[in-house]
């Protein structure tokens, strides 16, 4: 009976030590990954300020600038290259962000912003809104107060960065 409970004693010991040594070795994995990404994004200038709370809506913008077109380049690229939306992925835009949050938001924009300059008007939807209804800052007057907008910027270089712009709908002014 002695001998038993030392050899299952043992056998116990030896799981754990195993399961020990697989959690570090996970941790060490994961580590592993994460320094890695900081060095590939280390020197790509993306910075993200966010100024709403749609989350749906910013996944989309995100994944709206990783889309590629026929030739492989996606919208992010392009858009560094270019001084203004193109024809795919400015009516890409159009559809997903109309199609998907045009009934939820009274205006919805998509531009460059000239850093120095300002914002350039496009032919998918027209200028920045500012001013009147709009307001001066990051929120929308209404009669009922000021209401946040849905901002989401990426810099694409040092100049210029692209925008989002959701302005909510509000009832009762």
């Amino acid at each position: 009976m002695l001998t038993s409970f030392f050899w299952n004693r043992r056998g116990q010991i030896g799981e754990t030590v195993t399961w020990m040594v697989a959690t570090v070795a996970i941790v060490v994995i994961l580590l592993i990954a994460i320094f890695a990404s900081s060095f590939y994004f280390e020197g790509k200038n993306k910075s993200v300020s966010i100024s709403g709370e749609d989350f749906s809506a910013s996944v989309s913008f995100f994944s709206w600038l990783l889309t590629e077109d026929a030739e492989g380049n996606n919208v992010y690229e392009q858009l560094k290259g270019e001084e203004d939306l193109n024809e795919f992925n400015g009516e890409l835009a159009v559809n997903i962000f109309e199609g998907l949050y045009g009934s939820d938001y009274f205006k919805t924009w998509i531009g460059i912003n000239f850093k120095g300059i300002g914002f350039r008007e496009n032919d998918y939807f027209g200028g920045r809104p500012s001013g009147g209804l709009w307001g001066a800052g990051d929120s929308v007057s209404y009669g009922v107060g000021k209401v946040p907008l849905v901002i989401e910027r990426i810099s694409l270089n040092t100049e210029k960065e692209v925008e989002m712009v959701l302005a909510p709908s509000v009832t009762g002014n």
